[in-house]
């Protein structure tokens, strides 16, 4: 199939991406394979972390992980790319990637396990709360959540650098991580709320439609 069709404005480098998006599947989109790669990252990353790999191999894969997480949504953006798909699996991946750093980190005996517990039971509240809500797209990521995955993604980092090459870095790593754990809490919170003030305006209404309008 020629996606271009007969609209020679579509053969213009500047609209390529418009009009590819407008032929392909929903979920077929770059930014949906940067996040199945960041999800494949995770094998050797926590691998190499877990066994306190030295040198700069599991600084350079933790970087690269990363960075996808910002990347992916750039492109999604840029290039009118985004999906349904997508704003599933994109932040499923930043939770799934952030507790099995955290846990690989834990296994090297660079963090203790309380800290990871609390990053798994939030997610699990949050899931069990808000995620019909999630799910069906509504809820959007409130600015507390990219400010506690910042921060949470700078802690991991350097403990990966602390573990990997500077030792003296582990208590400042950890001081990060005790902040981010904080924040993931206030915005599994706010994610909590959202989800209650839906349901219960979808008492007498549409449920979806009520989500919507709940939404930060």
């Amino acid at each position: 199939m020629n996606i271009f069709g007969a609209d020679r404005e579509c053969r213009s480098f500047v609209t390529v991406s418009y009009c590819w998006a407008m032929a392909r599947p929903d979920w077929l989109t770059v930014p949906n394979l940067i996040t199945m790669l960041r999800l494949v990252l995770l094998v050797p990353v926590c691998y190499l972390v877990a066994t306190r790999a030295q040198g700069m191999l599991p600084i350079i894969l933790v970087v690269v992980w990363g960075g996808t997480d910002w990347v992916d949504g750039a492109i999604a953006r840029k290039f009118n790319q985004e999906s349904e798909l997508g704003r599933l699996l994109d932040p499923l991946a930043d939770r799934a990637g952030i507790l099995a750093v955290a846990i690989a980190l834990v296994v090297a005996g660079i963090f203790p396990w309380p800290v990871i517990a609390m990053i798994a039971v939030v997610d699990l509240v949050v899931a069990a709360m808000a995620g019909r809500a999630v799910m069906v797209g509504k809820v959007r990521v409130v600015w507390l959540g990219k400010v506690r995955s910042a921060v949470l993604f700078v802690a991991l980092g350097m403990a990966v650098l602390a573990s990997a090459m500077v030792p003296v870095l582990v208590p400042v790593s950890l001081g990060l991580m005790v902040v981010g754990v904080a924040l993931h809490a206030g915005a599994g919170v706010q994610y909590c709320l959202s989800a209650r003030q839906a349901i219960d305006s979808g008492a007498s209404g549409d449920p979806e439609e009520a989500v919507e309008q709940s939404t930060p």
